[in-house]
């Protein structure tokens, strides 16, 4: 069968939870990053050539790659096996039992500094003992390795070999995975088997056609494309390389403060601008949603590891914008006066008052 061999490396801790919610290198979250990179790819790049995918036919798709249970055809049950394998030399547990390298950061909404790892990864990650621990120990420890095979049945219209390789590329360039993977935990970095990256970070020119502009992916309720506006991609590198995996996520956390607090938040229970961002927001609920609903952020972060002066690695954090617009079930559920405030308008002011904040913050990708 064809395959690619790749060797994964893990910047940050990742928290790949098994069923005792213990780390381990294991292939379903693996997969479930593919995918997700997968419908992007599709999305985009067919919407760029003047076609727009129907959520029906981009699953249908999905499924012919990566198996499903849940289609239908002619109004009868329809199972199809993946024709995509992947297979990892070994499961390994995590070896990381303890967080260290903390530093706080300032929060204007607290009246104490905050742990910046605890504030980024919150969950996975837990205060106690005066100190941030981890919830459920061990963790996938950063500069963690494990070898991942890819083979595939060869089937007439697939080009799966070609696809493997964008989907490389774009995990190396953005993936993540595990618990609070949008913060920047688990970031990915792919090689070949003889240790080269998969791709440069140099430019993102050979991944153009996965951008749409940013009224165009507002179009969307799920993060179909990745953004760009007239300034270019919505994509951002830190001012500066660090020492140390944790000063990157301590940047990170600081920008997160920074482009959150900017947005206001009024009388509790109400809908704010804020609240575009992500939902819930600690003590600020918003009436009609209550506390079960749930909007996932859009940004996300990554850390990456790139070569420094005297052969040292450094670590370079990363945000990037997977924009879409709130979901019709969310802004129905509003009253007459948060679904004024929840127009297309409005979601792009909103979005472009964020993105002031990380265009002074950190400095713009280019394609």
């Amino acid at each position: 069968m064809p395959s690619q061999t790749f060797i994964l490396r893990t910047v940050t801790p990742a928290f790949l939870g098994n069923a005792e919610q213990r780390s381990e290198w294991r292939t379903p979250p693996l997969k479930a990053c593919l995918r997700q990179w997968w419908r992007l790819l599709r999305f985009s790049r067919s919407y760029n050539q003047g076609k727009h995918p129907t959520v029906a036919a981009l699953r249908e798709k999905e499924g012919e790659v990566f198996g499903h249970a849940w289609l239908e055809h002619n109004k009868r049950p329809w199972f199809f096996r993946s024709v995509l394998k992947l297979s990892l030399e070994r499961w390994e547990p995590g070896a990381m039992t303890a967080v260290s390298g903390e530093d706080k950061v300032h929060h204007p909404n607290v009246k104490f500094p905050v742990g910046a790892l605890l504030y980024l990864g919150y969950g996975p990650l837990l205060y106690g003992g005066g100190a941030t621990v981890l919830k459920a120990p061990p963790g996938l420890a950063p500069a963690s390795y494990a070898r991942l095979r890819l083979f595939w049945y060869e089937r007439e219209g697939q080009d799966l070999d070609k696809l493997v390789t964008w989907l490389a590329v774009l995990v190396h360039w953005f993936g993540a995975v595990g618990g609070r993977s949008r913060n920047g935990w688990g970031s990915l970095q792919l090689f070949s088997e003889e240790g080269k990256p998969v791709t440069d970070l140099v430019n993102l020119k050979s991944l153009e056609t996965c951008f749409l502009n940013l009224d165009e992916c507002l179009q969307q309720e799920w993060p179909a494309a990745l953004g760009k506006d007239e300034r270019g991609p919505l994509v951002w590198w830190g001012q500066r390389a660090h020492p140390t995996w944790q000063d990157a996520m301590k940047e990170l956390a600081a920008i997160k403060i920074a482009f959150r607090t900017v947005l206001p938040l009024g009388t509790p229970g109400e809908f704010y601008d804020r609240h575009f961002l992500g939902y819930p927001v600690t003590k600020h609920m918003v009436r009609a949603w209550g506390p079960q609903r749930r909007l996932a952020g859009q940004l996300r972060f990554k850390v990456h590891a790139v070569q420094g002066t005297n052969a040292r690695e450094v670590y370079l954090p990363m945000a990037f914008h997977l924009p879409h617009k709130l979901p019709r079930e969310l802004e129905m559920s509003l009253d007459p006066a948060g679904k004024k405030k929840a127009t297309l308008e409005n979601q792009i002011r909103v979005w472009r008052e964020v993105h002031k904040v990380l265009d002074k913050k950190m400095r713009r990708a280019t394609f």
